[in-house]
């Protein structure tokens, strides 16, 4: 009833002939879908953080909750985070499962009560379609860690100043993950910020470390052999002192295989044990048994005596600017990042606050009447309202994009939440659902600072129905938008969703005619909806989102558009083009896009939004022109591809109108590392 699942240190050692981390970390999230299970992920596990299901934040969200789950899947080797390793010791069982070495110990604590010797990826294939009653209790766990993760970057970048204060190492963390990919950490406190911080990296895919008797020896070392070894270029994250045991290892970064970013962290020598309770005496001589000063240490001169590239910032702006700079080069660069001497303070005071906002969400989801849903920015609020077999992440691209002065407040609709009490409301109606997604603004905004309403598909439709219900409340010019959405009416009967075969159910639903052959034109967008519905569909539960499909019928709602809204759809979308001109509402088309506007051109939606919010009497027609000078505005996506090597040339296709129409050939500055771009 209470289970979750650990992901430690994923090992590829005996793993089937040609199965990658990727295909494991698939399998991982399939299997916690379909046992209706949270994962707590170790930063070890790389990219397996970002998929749905796996809990943002752990260390804070087991902080404030402190569960005790009746079962541990552990699936991988040892973890990093001393709160998840607190569960484990709490759990009344807890299964091991991942390859051993002879002599390794992978049981430090004497919890494991059951363990497979077998790789992991073995492992869940040979479980098939394992079946549990219900979901696990647990599960609120990731919900409380998404109200966490939208929080996150404001309390991380607020306890010293914001980007331009004195630099923090949890803000080190948070100034690469935007364009880290393949990560090797050091030991002592590059690790366990990494462990603690490190979500919702998109790009994330491969995380290296040297954990046990290794310590802190060799450590630029390995991360040179780190980058050789996967044939891609790497960032190293890596203490002053750690650094200092390594320095005649930096003439490997001068002339590497794969170049290497090195972010130094230099908090003035032995920052870790400044955490032990013996800190806090001052007779004991701690500074002159315990802390190791580095500061006769000149790593400019170091790097610069090795021939490479050096650079020094002290703020979170300058790091993350100089660490841009470096990833799109095609050299090996040393940053060191000077950073300010309070760190126990600094993350005393950032897990005070991030477990108090996993308390207040906690409250709120035990009220039941308030939606899970994720806040962005600060300004003026923008409600933003994902589609059916959506969720509260659903916009995240498009918010991503668009300028961070306004607030965007993104809300799961009812029908759409594990351990949503639906069963409450007697109907999920238009009406219904607009009513509890109200009620969740409310509580979460000031309803006089909302400036606009924007829905996707059956969020459209519910958005115009939540702003006809703050008229009643006093509250009038907010616009509205639509983004595919009928609000004319005329909608079918919807087909039962099939329970035996949900993901046959939903090929068969993204193969419909509105999606504009989606499975063909963009084969990877397709294959990551129909696995992720899919997924959802498994833990929300038939019942809940087969209501929605019968009681959210689309209604007559036209005559309460007009002119100051804003109607968007993709031009291959005959349907909804069509719906569009019944409407009062200025119109935005995305070229080569069908329904699927969010996954296909979500980037393209936040340009048409913020002209829209900005300027909204002077928004033009995308794409109304199909003559020559108009071709940039035809050109839809180019895959963003990172370079495997300094010979290897990815190609990248741009749709336009449902035909490839060019093939760009990619590389990086210099034709080595970077990531390669059409715009």
């Amino acid at each position: 009833r209470r289970g979750v699942i650990v992901v430690g240190n994923l090992r590829m050692a005996g793993a089937r002939d040609g199965e990658t981390r990727e295909d494991v970390e698939a399998k991982i999230a399939e299997l916690a879908a379909a046992l209706e299970w949270p994962i707590l992920a170790s930063v070890q596990s790389g990219a397996l953080r970002s998929y749905e299901g796996c809990v943002p934040y752990a260390e804070h969200v087991l902080k404030a909750l402190a569960p005790e789950p009746d079962v541990v899947l552990q699936l991988g080797g040892t973890v990093v985070g001393v709160e998840v390793a607190g569960m484990i010791k709490r759990a009344k069982a807890h299964v091991l499962v991942t390859p051993r070495s002879p002599g390794e110990r992978l049981d430090p604590f004497g919890t494991v009560t059951h363990e497979v010797d077998c790789d992991v990826g073995s492992f869940v294939g040979a479980l098939g379609d394992v079946k549990v009653e219900g979901a696990s209790e647990l599960l609120g766990l990731v919900e409380a860690g998404e109200a966490l993760s939208a929080e996150m970057d404001d309390i991380i970048l607020g306890v010293e100043g914001g980007q331009d204060g004195e630099l923090t190492e949890p803000q080190v963390i948070l100034a690469l993950r935007e364009k880290v990919y393949d990560l090797f950490l050091s030991n002592s406190m590059p690790i366990r910020d990494a462990d603690t911080f490190l979500y919702s990296s998109s790009g994330l895919r491969t995380v290296g470390a040297n954990r046990g008797a290794s310590g802190i020896d060799g450590i630029v070392a390995t991360a040179a052999g780190f980058a050789a070894g996967l044939g891609n270029p790497a960032t190293l994250v890596i203490g002053d002192v750690a650094a200092a045991h390594d320095v005649g290892s930096f003439r490997l970064l001068a002339n590497p295989e794969q170049p290497v970013v090195c972010v130094l962290v230099n908090n003035g020598g032995g920052g870790i044990f400044k955490f032990l309770p013996i800190a806090e005496h001052d007779d004991v001589g701690f500074d002159e048994f315990f802390t190791t000063s580095t500061y006769d240490v000149d790593f400019r001169k170091v790097a610069e005596g090795f021939g490479l590239e050096y650079r020094r910032v002290s703020t979170f702006k300058g790091l993350k600017d100089a660490y841009d700079t470096a990833q799109r080069g095609d050299k090996s660069v040393v940053i060191e990042a000077k950073v300010a001497d309070r760190n126990v303070e600094v993350h005393r005071d950032i897990s005070e606050r991030a477990v108090q906002v996993v308390k207040d969400a906690v409250s709120r989801m035990k009220e039941r009447r308030s939606l899970p849903y994720k806040v962005v920015g600060e300004g003026k609020v923008v409600v933003m309202l994902h589609g059916f077999m959506g969720g509260a992440s659903s916009f995240d691209a498009t918010t991503a994009a668009m300028r961070k002065d306004r607030t965007y407040l993104s809300v799961a609709l009812p029908g759409h939440v594990s351990g949503f009490d639906d069963e409450k409301h007697e109907t999920l109606s238009v009406e219904s659902m607009a009513r509890v997604v109200l009620d969740t603004v409310e509580g979460a905004v000031k309803l006089q600072d909302v400036e606009a309403v924007v829905g996707y598909s059956l969020g459209g439709r519910v958005g115009l129905a939540v702003r006809e219900l703050m008229k009643g409340r006093g509250v009038g010019a907010v616009r509205w938008c639509g983004v595919g959405s009928n609000v004319v009416g005329g909608g079918k009967a919807r087909a039962l969703i099939e329970t035996e075969n949900v993901e046959g159910w939903v090929k068969d639903w993204y193969d419909k005619g509105l999606w504009a052959n989606l499975s063909m034109r963009r084969p990877g967008v397709y294959g990551s909806l129909v696995s992720e519905r899919s997924r959802k569909i498994s833990r929300v539960g038939v019942p809940n989102l087969q209501r929605v499909l019968d009681d959210a019928t689309p209604l007559d709602m036209k005559d309460t558009v007009d002119e100051s809204d804003l109607w968007v759809c993709g031009s291959l979308d005959e349907k909804y083009n069509e719906i569009g001109e019944e409407l009062r509402a200025k119109t935005a088309t995305l070229r080569g896009v069908g329904h699927a506007v969010l996954v296909e051109d979500g980037k393209g939606l936040a340009k048409v939004l913020d002209e829209w919010l900005g300027e909204p009497t002077s928004l033009h027609e995308s794409g109304a022109s199909e003559g020559e000078g108009d071709i940039r505005a035809s050109l839809v996506r180019v895959e963003r591809k990172v370079l495997r090597s300094k010979r290897q040339q990815k190609m990248a296709k741009a749709d336009v109108e449902g035909r490839v129409v060019w093939e760009v050939e990619l590389r990086g500055e210099g034709g080595g590392r970077g990531v390669g771009e059409v715009s």
